[in-house]
């Protein structure tokens, strides 16, 4: 309201000088012809504004109005020329400062190149979780030296491939495969591997800087497997679906237009497998004298530390 009421006041301004312009003899018009004004509105530094950066010659009206005469179509193009080379010099000065580089860093991400993208990563995960193990019947269990076994920060590699696209220039979402390569443990006799691909939709969101956060859900698919000289011929083998969730802190930098280089830090966890198998009979009782006929092994909830570094591809 106040830009209108302001142009309002020039327009009545620029009348006003143009009257006045008009001389007079006797009540009658002397025959001088007046000069004519245009007022316009001066935005910032706008290419697209005809008369932005204009040497103006009458005085101002209103803070942001100039009074400017009249010009032929010639003079006008012949000005908006010497404007576009201003704004070509303008444009390259700051195309090659240096003076903000982690803003420049995040401006590629931020205002091009808004897309898809596709990428993978490699790393090292970190494993903690307690195996727990019962007997039938019960009482067998003295058997062993510990009803659970309890694993922490047990390093494995791991990896994962993604592919995503940029909602605004600071949220982008992926779809996530990704893969915990086996965990192989040998205690007593017993043979205990796991492996754990899975599934996430992924959310992030980028600061300024580089440094992003994300939440990601889906679907876990852990793979455990107990081997024992005297477990009878049954599957050693088993497969959970479940439920997993995670929490990402990572560093993106360009290292060009359309590479990333990404470091991230991954928080997820999820529950592992149980199941049961069955000891051979006789051929137990007769060498340990024990009445034990099977073992239940429960994988209890797994949690990771995954630290990887990737590559974004970005188009």
């Amino acid at each position: 309201m106040k830009k209108v009421l302001v142009g309002l006041s020039a327009l009545l301004i620029a009348s006003g000088i143009g009257m006045a312009g008009d001389c007079t003899s006797g009540g009658k018009k002397c025959g001088c012809k007046p000069k004519k004004y245009r007022v316009i509105y001066v935005t910032a530094h706008n290419p697209d504004t005809m008369y932005d950066n204009s040497i103006f010659e009458e005085q101002e009206v209103g803070p942001d109005y100039r009074m400017v005469p009249i010009e032929t179509s010639a003079a006008m193009q012949d000005r908006r020329a010497t404007y576009e080379e201003d704004d070509k010099y303008y444009d390259d000065e700051y195309a090659s400062d240096d003076y903000d580089d982690e803003y420049d860093n995040h401006s590629r991400s931020s205002t091009g190149l808004k897309g898809g993208y596709v990428g993978a990563r490699v790393g090292v995960d970190l494993l903690t979780w307690k195996n727990k193990y019962s007997a039938e019947p019960e009482s067998a269990i003295a058997d062993f030296d510990s009803d659970h076994d309890k694993y922490t920060f047990e390093p494995v590699f791991g990896g994962n491939v993604f592919a995503g696209l940029y909602v605004n220039p600071a949220v982008r979402a992926d779809l996530e495969v990704g893969y915990i390569s086996q965990f192989s443990d040998s205690d007593n006799g017993f043979s205990f591997k796991l492996s754990a691909p899975y599934v996430t939709l992924n959310g992030y969101y980028d600061f300024l800087g580089g440094f992003y956060i994300g939440l990601g859900a889906g679907v876990a698919f852990p793979k455990a497997t107990m081997d024992w000289q005297w477990f009878v011929a049954n599957s050693a083998r088993k497969t959970r679906t479940t439920f997993t969730g995670a929490l990402m802190l990572g560093y993106e930098r360009y290292l060009s237009d359309h590479v990333v280089l990404d470091f991230r830090y991954r928080l997820s966890g999820f529950e592992g497998p149980k199941w049961t198998r069955g000891v051979k009979q006789p051929e137990y009782q007769s060498a340990s004298g024990s009445d034990l006929s099977s073992i239940g092994i429960k994988t209890g909830f797994i949690l990771d530390n995954a630290f990887t570094v990737g590559l974004r591809f970005e188009f």
